[in-house]
């Protein structure tokens, strides 16, 4: 989970569309979040 954020944070500054480049890391965030949840379920 800290990757991601990570990695959002380097190439912030990089993209041409921010909005879009956030969305894409709570997505991210979103499904990491659901696949632990159905592992450790």
């Amino acid at each position: 989970m800290i990757e991601i954020i990570n990695e959002t944070l380097i190439n912030y500054q990089k993209v041409n569309d921010k909005r879009m480049h956030i969305e894409l890391c709570l997505m991210k965030l979103a499904s990491s979040d659901s696949l632990q949840k159905k592992i450790f379920n």
